[in-house]
């Protein structure tokens, strides 16, 4: 049975707002309408093919943003950082990390009152929902990476510097997110270096064969004296890179390692990233899951196969949009709903 309130948020569709909400926000629009947490291709008999069902659920707060395109752009507008809350260079250290979505949104400022201001829905909370629930799709990868990786990032004796390199492995929406929203990853890891670190530079590179075909074009980030550098890598499977860096650490979001129709293709990537195949083995794996199913497969397969001990926690910054899986449509899944962290190295 469909709620009143959620009756009333899919009374308000109109199908061209779906070509609006493109070309209103051409960059994060598009980024939203195409954005998937699942790989389009398959391996099957070592040969790539891309998958061919299509989930007909359509999360409602995606209907939503395709009926109020305006509003949605509203909300998803970064707001600039705020002077004061920028102290030699860090940020203000008297404020706590936040630990969930809505501490981070009250500390940033974020502007969410005005998805009831604009409606004038001040009876309903429904439109308040639907703009953190969207804020949170965009905001899900860096917040995690940000959140998860700090809290154990290390530097070298009297050093009070820090250089990180990371690697997103399997990279697909994340890779093209725009680059502002980055920014928020690195004020994770600037409130997390406090007292240990004053300046920072963080790489991180995106790989896999659901990169865009265009080249990601490099973007730097900055923060006080810190700086996060984004760019894209190897358009392939990972294993077939000849890559020679040694990363920090490995990052993995939603791989469905395990998975049914994944998993041969994950095989060699993760002999050479876990068995120290031709290259050093990076200090830290964190890995995210978009289900329980999807989570206790992955970390089964890793135990098993490779002794790794993987223990996973509900993600404070999960993806709020849920999506049916296209290999089983009676499966629904968010992105990076349950997140771990390994120390390796």
């Amino acid at each position: 049975m469909i709620s009143p309130r959620l009756r009333k948020s899919l009374c308000r569709i109109r199908p061209q707002h779906h070509h609006h909400l493109r070309s209103v926000m051409p960059t994060i629009g598009c980024w939203i309408a195409t954005a998937c947490p699942f790989s389009t291709k398959v391996t099957v008999n070592n040969n790539i093919i891309s998958r061919s069902k299509q989930p007909s659920f359509q999360d409602p707060t995606l209907i939503w943003a395709q009926s109020n395109p305006i509003l949605a752009k509203d909300v998803l507008e970064p707001p600039s950082l705020c002077p004061t809350k920028i102290i030699h260079g860090s940020l203000d250290r008297n404020i706590q990390k936040p630990t969930s979505l809505e501490e981070y949104l009250h500390w940033r400022q974020w502007l969410l009152h005005k998805a009831k201001v604009i409606l004038n829905d001040d009876d309903d909370d429904d439109d308040l929902e639907h703009a953190k629930n969207l804020i949170s799709h965009v905001l899900s990868s860096p917040l995690t990476i940000g959140s998860q990786l700090s809290s154990r990032s290390r530097r070298k004796e009297n050093d009070q510097s820090l250089m990180k390199k990371w690697c997103c492995v399997g990279a697909r929406a994340e890779a093209s997110l725009p680059t502002q929203y980055w920014q928020e990853c690195l004020l994770l890891l600037v409130m997390a270096a406090w007292g240990t670190s004053q300046e920072g530079n963080i790489l991180l590179e995106f790989t896999g064969p659901d990169l865009p075909p265009n080249n990601i074009p490099n973007a730097n980030v900055t923060v006080g004296s810190w700086n996060i550098a984004t760019r894209g890598g190897f358009r392939g499977l990972y294993h077939d890179a000849s890559l020679t860096s040694t990363w920090d650490a490995i990052i993995l979001l939603n791989p469905g390692l395990a998975h049914p129709n994944l998993q041969s293709s994950w095989q060699l990537t993760l002999d050479m990233i876990l068995r120290n195949d031709h290259q050093q083995p990076p200090r830290q794996i964190l890995l995210t899951a978009h289900s329980a199913k999807d989570a206790d497969r992955d970390a089964k397969l890793l135990r098993h196969k490779y002794g790794l001990p993987v223990e996973y926690n509900v993600n404070p910054f999960a993806s709020r949009i849920r999506y049916q899986d296209p290999f089983d449509l009676d499966h629904f899944v968010q992105p990076n709903l349950y997140v771990a962290v390994v120390e390796v190295g």
